[in-house]
């Protein structure tokens, strides 16, 4: 028998929260690499088959199975589930976990070899998804232990998997004679009998899971279903420019490797032990990795390199570079109708709720980089063209290097179809409006009301002088403007980063200064007021503290600091003006906008207050924080909530010695995947608020354009701020593409957002 879930309990006490749902799961074997090619392929590959399905009704305490049959061990196939597709017919939901596998399962591989009925695309659900917006782990064995379940996944799935569900080994005398094609899967009644029960323990697992959890508000439902349908449609792919690109690639590569061992007589950048040790030897340079990292700051930051060692440095780099493999990602990951699907992971990244890429991961996709004389509009074209033709000089001649010509026509593959346009908008610097109307900066907010450039606005802070696109003066050699140095502030700054974390935030932008540089911009005065800032915390000395603990917390201070920089290659003494202005600025920052750091503080004062008195719901801002059930909550503007699991306040000392209470949860940690205890702070609150606040804003246009437009345009992908959809030649406006998108409902009343949009037949930005 099965126990009272908290979902039953749940229902009688607030049914508008919950649906009932049959939750079901598919064990599928094929040749096909899910992990690789993703579902969608998966399922339309011509192994794929069905192992079985296992099913679970609302008001049944059965877990039920039906399986293919297998004729070799003498079992025919059961007899359909009747009682599910009943269901179903009647309108009944239907939930997986992860459920866009079992989807297109359905769709491509039960309808076409067993003739089941269509579900209908709106009596979906996702028992990952409403993990994913708790900000649990997405796969069912880590939010189960996460949240300390008592139903588990039965460990016998892997090695079922690994034995039943892929094609068995076969020796090379047995390709041989069967043919490449030829596939063959293990089968014995102990192994296949085990499998169904692993797949009806995962259903078991999967409810109790759900039960667990509640279900998606009802318009993170309408987005998820849209997410759905937008990677089931999928993107257009260029498939004779990725040909042709991976092409010269090889061309461009074999021509420089040859360069290279007349250079050194080592015959490819790929021999990266072999060319480090060359460099030492010929060149005196003692790398420490041959990482595009390292390579970079060799080439940009030092200037006594011989030009045989420069050009080296730059064929390791042009050789080993990846972002051209992405044309290679996308052929595998295209169909029949070169069209590359199941793109976009639905609450992908945690906490904030935003979009993460799959397969050839459309988030990653660099940014054109073309030859200045070049008509910019035209630039894109004009390179797809070259890079066709397969004429590696004259590519060289026109556009120099190769591997950037390459990778700067990577968004360039995703196209219209014949008979149709893609139409797309970019929202402006929506995380800059979002968090500055969070913190109801008006005086910064009427800078966009007033169409003027935030970014401007920042520099002139800093200069002491206005400072507009026309009159924006270069900063370096480099030529990073006076306005790029504002811009790189307004995006970094509004989240608490301290000036050492600026600092190479700068270099990710490619912005280096002399002393000079730093001079011309802060005057003498200025400069060494804030070099002598910096060098205390950097450098303290005894003398400067009152006792020798405090001296003894700030050199553990800067301990760290000195190592921060040194591990990106910087030495404290040699950056110190860069450092100075870095400080500099960051005070601009907070004085100028001094709502943003006050609301730094005030965010973090809430949610500390709420979870010292559980039941108290406590507004800051645009805000509402309160504890509900083992969750810090944040509800945003939308109703949709920001979540903190097992929220904790423990008391913690600062680096200048006093002792503050510290915000701490159980999450995912990024770098070891483990789900862990972690803190947060104000600013990372902050930063958090904002990103999910610009999601919801572009959730709200994904609503919109597929409830009111969705006649007109097809949503494709989603990249960071921009929608990208498909529309009928002639039929799409990019004004009234950009209106709705910037079209926001009352709850954002005062936000003065802008979406830049764009027609075309080839993407770019």
């Amino acid at each position: 028998m099965l126990h009272v879930s908290p979902r039953t309990i749940l229902r009688a006490i607030r049914p508008e929260i919950v649906r009932p749902r049959a939750t079901i799961d598919f064990e599928g074997r094929s040749a096909g690499n899910l992990k690789r090619i993703g579902s969608w392929l998966y399922s339309r590959h011509r192994t794929t088959q069905a192992h079985c399905l296992a099913y679970h009704l609302p008001g049944s305490d059965e877990v039920k199975l039906w399986h293919r049959a297998y004729p070799a061990l003498g079992i025919e196939e059961s007899a359909p589930p009747e009682d599910l597709f009943q269901w179903i017919a009647e309108g009944g939901m239907v939930e997986a976990h992860n459920a866009g596998f079992e989807q297109n399962f359905w769709q491509n591989v039960m309808l076409p070899q067993h003739d089941w009925p269509e579900i209908p695309d709106d009596q979906w659900m996702c028992s990952a998804a409403k993990c994913a917006a708790l900000a649990l782990p997405r796969s069912l064995e880590g939010a189960i232990e996460a949240l300390g379940l008592p139903q588990k996944k039965d460990p016998r799935g892997e090695n079922f998997v690994k034995k039943y569900c892929q094609p068995a080994r076969l020796s090379k005398r047995e390709r041989d004679s069967l043919g490449e094609d030829y596939v063959e899967f293990a089968e014995d009644i102990e192994g296949i009998t085990t499998g169904w029960e692993y797949c009806k323990q995962d259903v078991r697992a999967e409810m109790c899971l759900s039960d667990a959890l509640p279900d998606l508000i009802p318009n993170e439902q309408k987005l998820w279903h849209i997410t759905q349908g937008m990677n089931r449609r999928g993107v257009l792919i260029d498939t004779e420019l990725a040909r042709a690109a991976l092409r010269m690639a090889d061309k461009a590569k074999r021509k420089i490797n040859a360069e290279l061992e007349s250079i050194t007589g080592i015959k490819s950048g790929s021999q990266r032990e072999a060319l480090k040790k060359w460099l030492a030897e010929h060149e005196g340079l003692e790398l420490a990795d041959s990482t595009a990292k390292t390579l970079e700051w060799y080439l940009d930051r030092r200037t006594d390199l011989s030009q045989r060692a420069r050009r080296v440095l730059t064929i390791i780099k042009e050789v080993n570079r990846t972002s051209t493999n992405k044309f290679k990602r996308m052929l595998e990951c295209v169909d029949d109708d070169d069209r590359a699907r199941d793109l976009l992971s639905f609450c992908g990244a945690e906490r904030t709720g935003r979009y993460a890429g799959k397969g050839i991961q459309v988030q990653n996709l660099p940014k054109g980089r073309f030859a200045k004389h070049l008509p910019k509009k035209t630039a894109l074209d004009l390179a797809v063209e070259d890079i066709k033709s397969g004429d590696l000089e004259w590519c060289e001649a026109v556009h120099g290097d190769i591997m950037n010509l390459i990778a700067s026509c990577l968004r360039g593959a995703l196209i219209a179809p014949k008979g149709r346009d893609l139409v797309s908008a970019d929202y402006a610097a929506i995380e800059a409006r979002c968090v500055l109307w969070e913190a109801g900066a008006d005086t910064a907010l009427n800078v966009f009301r007033e169409k003027k450039d935030i970014y401007c606005d920042m520099a002139s802070g800093i200069y002491g002088r206005e400072i507009t696109k026309e009159t924006a003066k270069p900063i370096n050699a480099m030529g990073a403007t006076e306005r790029d140095f504002g811009k790189v502030a307004v995006l970094g700054l509004g989240y608490g980063m301290g000036f050492l974390k600026f600092l190479i935030t700068l270099r990710t932008y490619n912005i280096v200064l002399t002393r000079t540089e730093v001079l011309a911009m802060m005057g003498r005065k200025r400069l060494e007021k804030y070099e002598g800032i910096v060098r205390k915390k950097l450098f303290p000395k005894p003398e400067d503290f009152d006792d020798g603990r405090k001296y003894r917390l700030a050199e553990r201070e800067a301990a760290k600091s000195r190592r921060a920089l040194r591990d990106e290659r910087e030495d404290p003494e040699g950056v110190l003006h860069e450092l100075a202005l870095c400080k500099y600025t960051v005070d601009t920052y907070r004085t100028r906008y001094s709502e943003v750091p006050e609301m730094w503080k005030a965010q973090e004062a809430a949610a500390v207050e709420a979870i010292q008195h559980p039941g108290r719901r406590v507004q800051c801002g645009v805000v509402v924080w309160y504890i509900e059930g083992r969750f810090l909550k944040c509800r945003l503007p939308s109703g949709r909530t920001l979540n903190y699991c097992d929220p904790e306040i423990k008391p913690t000392k600062t680096s200048w010695g006093e002792t503050r209470p510290q915000i701490r949860f159980m999450g995912r940690d990024q770098k070891t995947n483990k789900w862990v205890r972690q803190a947060t702070y104000g600013g990372k609150l902050t930063e958090n608020i904002t990103q999910a606040i610009a999601r919801d804003i572009m959730a709200h246009a994904k609503i919109s354009l597929t409830e009111k437009h969705g006649h007109i345009y097809d949503l494709l992908i989603s990249i960071h701020d921009q929608i990208l959809s498909e529309c009928d030649e002639g039929a799409g406006d990019v004004k009234s593409f950009e209106a709705v998108m910037a079209d926001l409902p009352p709850e954002y009343d005062g936000c003065p957002i802008t979406a830049e949009g764009e027609l075309y037949k080839r993407f770019r930005k």
